[in-house]
């Protein structure tokens, strides 16, 4: 498998970041956004995955750059596009351990759709190796298809987790570029419906996708958490993700699938550091 380094992203999603993409093998069956909606089959991500197996460095050299280049304390991104080490729905024991080795406690934002639920063998060795890896400094999210699933993923107890949401939760956009509605009239759209996952747990949606902030700024996935962080389907193919029933799967019935009060991140993030420290 190859994987490519870029020292400083130019996604402004993203902002100024050390960004890595990994092989598609590295992509579990399990994922269902896999050709089915998944961003990274968009454009400009696509050029760079496409790219790989021409520009790319195997699994050895790639973990000698990430050794070498990313500064000692650097948030960087694993897995622009891509998952964690290891063919289809199974973690390479030995590759994630080289990786989690040359992190050296780096911050970084990372997810997963590789398989952790279940009592099968590839799912227990997963959990085990993310665990391992989280406590080691390798902080993984687990990447879930809905708020249902997210419960399941938070009930496990091993990863924060995030989750993808409808189209109508995003904020919405002109087509020639930019934004067709302001911030509180975003708010005021979103408003009537409820914060929460079926299970209770709080729904916190990623600034960076409804303003200008970026992954740099926010860093919350690179922190443990309780709160669900949720990406509304966006892009290109946005609407066939959703037309799949990737973000509605398993809702219970009569669940309504917008926010009733909806608080910013930050809001969510500042709650519970006050609750910690009460």
């Amino acid at each position: 498998m190859f994987y490519q380094l870029h020292l400083q992203s130019r996604n402004r999603k993203l902002g100024p970041m050390p960004a890595a993409y990994a092989d598609r093998q590295s992509c579990p069956d399990a994922c269902v956004l896999r050709r089915n909606g998944c961003y990274a089959e968009q454009l400009p991500v696509r050029r760079i995955w496409d790219s790989l197996a021409d520009r790319g460095v195997d699994f050895v050299e790639f973990c000698h750059q990430v050794d070498e280049l990313i500064g000692p304390r650097r948030l960087w991104r694993y897995g622009v596009a891509g998952d964690l080490p290891g063919i289809g729905d199974m973690i390479s024991p030995p590759d994630m351990d080289r990786l989690v080795g040359v992190n050296h406690r780096r911050p970084v934002l990372c997810y997963t759709h590789k398989p952790v639920l279940g009592t099968g063998p590839i799912a227990r060795s997963n959990r085990e190796l993310i665990a391992g890896a989280i406590r080691l400094g390798f902080l993984v999210n687990l990447s879930a298809d809905n708020p249902a699933q997210a419960d399941q993923l938070a009930a496990l107890g091993l990863a924060p987790v995030v989750t993808v949401l409808p189209v109508a939760y995003g904020r919405r956009k002109k087509k020639t570029g930019g934004w067709a509605e302001s911030i509180p009239e975003f708010r005021d759209r979103i408003a009537p419906l409820p914060t929460h996952t079926p299970g209770g747990r709080r729904i916190a949606i990623c600034p960076a996708t409804y303003s200008r902030t970026t992954c740099a700024e926010c860093r919350a996935c690179a922190r443990p958490r309780e709160a669900v962080i949720s990406f509304p389907a966006h892009g290109a193919q946005a609407r066939k993700a959703e037309n799949a029933h990737l973000a509605a799967r398993d809702v219970l019935p009569g669940w309504p699938w917008t926010f009733a009060d909806h608080r910013a991140m930050a809001e969510v993030m500042a709650d519970e550091a006050g609750t910690r420290a009460a």
